[in-house]
């Protein structure tokens, strides 16, 4: 099985998302990447057109949440064993924490004890933007922060 960390996503063979009909017809894993290299979604395809049947056959659910981020490419790892492909598929979440993947994945940390609360005060039209891009990330406003801070935390103990 192929270790999610050892995936380098500048060199996996890849298409525009404008050129989705160039996809292969093959089965495995799709991963949507922009243009800074960050993996914003990763998804499997198993039917019978493969990765390129699950873009173009209809609009794919994440199509219009990707199309908004400019320079989408969907890049692929073919996987003959259509039984690895769950299992593959969620390691890469894992590994590469895609934004538009969160609600598949699994709690990162189980709070224990007490939680905190506190109080912030910012301006009114940043708390509706926030509570906008909230709902849009199927999450509470504390839950939103909570994860937001959980990434700072992570990405700082990466950059050690």
């Amino acid at each position: 099985m192929i270790k999610a960390e050892s995936i380098d996503v500048e060199n996996l063979p890849n298409v525009l998302i404008e050129e989705k009909s160039n996809l292969p017809t093959d089965s495995g894993i799709y991963l949507a990447i922009d243009a800074n290299n960050k993996v914003q979604y990763v998804g499997i395809a198993r039917g019978l057109f493969g990765i390129r049947g699950r873009w173009c056959q209809g609009k794919h659910h994440k199509e219009k949440e990707l199309q908004a981020i400019s320079s989408i490419r969907i890049a692929y790892i073919l996987i003959g064993d259509k039984e690895l492909l769950p299992e593959m598929e969620q390691a890469l979440i894992q590994w590469f924490r895609p934004p538009l993947n969160r609600e598949f994945l699994p709690p990162k940390t189980q709070f224990r004890g007490v939680q905190n609360r506190t109080s912030v005060t910012i301006p009114e039209s940043l708390l509706v933007w926030f509570q906008d891009y909230c709902k849009k990330q199927k999450r509470s406003v504390s839950a939103q922060i909570s994860f937001m801070i959980e990434e700072l935390k992570d990405q700082e103990e990466r950059n050690k």
